[in-house]
């Protein structure tokens, strides 16, 4: 397809750029720290913190206020609870460091009744429609001791929020909260979320639902749909065109599909929307740093995914 424009604005702290310490305690509290600062700070769509705790104190202000705020452990450790208005009244992210080791982290997502219940220096608070992304895994792959990045994008006005880590010229991690598009009518809150400490794939999208969102209080586990050619995915199909970021030998045309929420599960089976500003490219296709259109760069490839990027003719990904 022809390159599409973005239907939202968003204002973008990309190429953040973290030398290694060589601690790994230090570069996770740097790192992920540096996260919740762009999406409290990044334009009219920011995130708001409405309770945190350092491990020692728990309260409704932001207490991440310093890197040594950011305790991680099995017993007293940090935690932090973001809302994003702009997705529903109580969209809330809740970054719990739960853990020994510093590249692990518990994610959770309340959809809109929000993290009420409970909440220690110990223990993070709870939510009735949670659903925890990642618990007490990997939120990210960078390898130990090297240099590393952050890109985070919002919008103007909340909707979208993506994000993502690089690091030696590799994706090694991705996060989208969303609010999809064109769904279908009876879905009141169609608010959704996927975090991976790897790359989006058709692995871990198209052959796994491992986006989230709710409908009527269930929790629905969408897989999101993806161009095929036979019995496998368009991209791994693609072999002659995938190298130059273009598709189709006659039209030219770039690798644009439009990503379809689909849920499999009894009762809540079929077509649910679309992903906002995002779009499958070639899985085995052009590096990080490919750019679409070459000379605006309104659009960058990320793993198998499609993104917005600045628009700076001079910006490219670290």
């Amino acid at each position: 397809m022809a390159i599409p424009a973005r239907t939202r604005t968003y204002s973008y702290g990309v190429n953040q750029t973290f030398r290694s310490t060589g601690v790994a305690l230090s570069d996770a509290q740097r790192l992920m720290r540096a996260l919740k600062n762009s999406l409290k700070t990044l334009g009219s769509g920011a995130w708001t913190v409405v309770k945190s705790s350092d491990g020692t104190t728990v309260d409704t202000s932001d207490l991440w206020d310093a890197d040594a705020k950011l305790i991680w452990g099995t017993g007293s450790h940090s935690w932090i609870v973001l809302r994003q208005i702009g997705m529903a009244t109580n969209f809330e992210l809740c970054i719990d460091l739960n853990s020994a080791t510093t590249t692990n982290a518990t994610l959770a997502v309340s959809f809109a009744a929000g993290f009420v219940t409970g909440g220690t220096a110990s223990a993070r608070p709870t939510a009735s429609d949670e659903k925890v992304l990642i618990s007490a895994a990997a939120w990210h792959s960078i390898p130990a001791s090297t240099n590393h990045q952050l890109h985070v994008m919002v919008g103007h006005d909340g909707k979208v929020t993506r994000f993502f880590f690089t690091a030696a010229n590799a994706l090694r991690g991705y996060a989208d909260f969303s609010v999809a598009k064109g769904t279908i009518t009876q879905w009141a809150n169609p608010s959704v979320a996927f975090w991976t400490s790897t790359l989006p794939s058709t692995t871990n999208l198209w052959a796994a639902a491992n986006v989230f969102g709710i409908h009527a209080g269930v929790i629905l586990s969408l897989y999101v749909g993806n161009h095929v050619y036979g019995s496998v995915p368009f991209n791994s199909a693609d072999v002659a065109y995938r190298a130059g970021g273009r598709l189709n030998s006659v039209s030219n045309d770039y690798p644009f599909f439009e990503p379809t929420l689909i849920c499999a599960t009894s009762g809540y089976r079929g077509r649910w929307g679309k992903l906002e500003d995002v779009y499958w490219a070639p899985q085995a296709g052009p590096p990080l740093s490919t750019m679409y259109p070459v000379a605006t760069k309104i659009w960058v490839q990320v793993g198998g995914l499609i993104v917005p990027w600045t628009g700076d003719p001079l910006t490219t990904v670290m």
